[in-house]
Order: C-alpha cells, then sequence, then structure tokens
C-alpha cells in the first residue's frame, strides 16, 4: 500500500473519499433488502471494505465532500477528527450568460 511506504518516510497521507464510507452503504442496503423481505444477489467482497478500512486508519486525514460523507465515516470507527469536510463548489455567475433581447 502506498500510504505504508509514505507513512515509513514521514509522509502526510491524505485520502480523498468522494462518497459515503462503503461499510455505510453496505449497512443501508443490508437493512433495506431484510425490511422489505428482498434477498440479496451481490454483496460488496469483504476485501473491499478491509481495503477501506486500512487505507482510513493509514491516512492522516480524510478529505469528505460533506458532513454526510464524514459521519458515515465516523459511524464506522474512523475518528471524527481525521474527516475534513471540503465540499465541492462552483461559482454560478460564471456559468451565467448574459440576458439577450431579441432584435427588432
Amino acid at each position: 500500500c502506498i500510504f505504508e511506504t509514505a507513512r515509513s518516510r514521514g509522509i502526510a497521507c491524505v485520502l480523498e473519499e468522494c462518497g459515503s464510507a462503503n461499510a455505510h452503504q453496505e449497512t443501508i442496503l443490508a437493512e433495506e433488502y431484510a425490511r422489505l423481505g428482498l434477498r440479496r444477489h451481490r454483496v460488496l467482497p469483504a476485501a473491499v471494505l478491509e481495503n477501506e478500512r486500512r487505507e482510513c486508519a493509514l491516512a492522516d486525514f480524510i478529505l469528505c465532500p460533506s458532513d454526510y460523507v464524514a459521519r458515515s465515516y465516523a459511524i464506522h470507527g474512523v475518528p471524527s477528527e481525521k474527516c475534513l469536510v471540503l465540499p465541492y463548489a462552483a461559482n454560478p455567475s460564471l456559468f451565467n450568460r448574459p440576458k439577450t433581447t431579441p432584435e427588432d
């Protein structure tokens, strides 16, 4: 894992997570399938969950685009102080076109 190499050299590790924790998603899906009385045909492989857990443990900071994403990691054992909320943003004025009026 690249984070292990970086940490062994004293390099800070920052992980960016775009969505909620995989373990959180799996929990929600399991609950909803059970509530609806449905059988799940596919579950996320344990190796994927373990890899995410390991990366989060090695990371000094985890960049999260929302409070929801940060909470999902905290719920599944990541110290909340590691999760830095950095919302994705856009300046809408850059996308506004000036209003035009039809010429007579």
